[in-house]
């Protein structure tokens, strides 16, 4: 441990090409300064639901899987760019759709956006579900909003493929580039669903801990 404190003058060194790396303190001129310093104290709890942080590594994290921001970090990953690509579900609107439509997975995103749509058959983006979805969410959601979050998520399914819906998934450590070899090395989402420990770990480039991460 390097012991460091806040308000405390410290060595870096380059490590690697650009990295700056905090090497240690500089003992001197702290003591020369007399600089004043603040401990350096990690929070114990999640800020967002209260649940007592545990340390994974170089990393403290929230063990909550259904932490309210958690639940909108797993939303927003899915409807980026790499996975379902669907524009206009930023963090503020998964928020609203997590608060007002109990929207907390992929699989209740396309319930509420696709699914249920089908109960106002024949159109699924005719006026009635659009002014049902306007009313829950209410105020600063217009009609073509509404109407582009139905459009972008059907469409979302024309282009999603196995890898993306793996590496979109939120798996500690599987993305885009691990949920190519998944797909490429299964195959199928029957054949992914059923992989055991020793499946997984035969793959070059997936370790013991990924494995678990994606068997959890």
């Amino acid at each position: 441990s390097l012991n460091l404190s806040i308000g405390s003058y410290v060595f870096v060194q380059k490590a690697g090409e650009v990295i700056p790396q905090v090497s240690g303190l500089d003992e001197q001129r702290n003591i020369a300064e007399e600089v004043e310093v603040t401990e350096i104290r990690f929070p114990e709890v999640c800020p967002s639901c209260g649940t007592p942080l545990v340390r994974k590594g170089e990393y403290y994290v929230c063990p909550n899987h259904h932490c309210r921001e958690q639940v909108i970090q797993r939303l927003e990953f899915w409807c980026g760019k790499d996975c379902a690509n669907i524009k206009g579900l930023g963090p503020n609107v998964l928020a609203d759709l997590y608060d007002k439509l109990d929207i907390a997975t992929v699989d209740d995103l396309y319930r509420v956006f696709v699914r249920d749509a089908k109960a106002f058959e024949p159109d699924i983006f005719n006026s009635d579900y659009n002014a049902y979805l306007q009313q829950i969410l209410g105020e600063g959601y217009a009609e073509k909003s509404i109407a582009l979050m139905l459009d972008g998520v059907a469409k979302s399914i024309q282009t999603l493929t196995l890898d993306r819906i793996i590496g979109g998934l939120g798996i500690d450590g599987v993305g885009k580039i691990t949920g190519k070899l998944l797909a490429e090395h299964f195959g199928s989402w029957e054949k992914f669903q059923h992989a055991t420990l020793e499946d997984l770990v035969l793959i070059d480039g997936i370790g013991e801990i990924m494995a678990r991460n994606i068997l959890e």
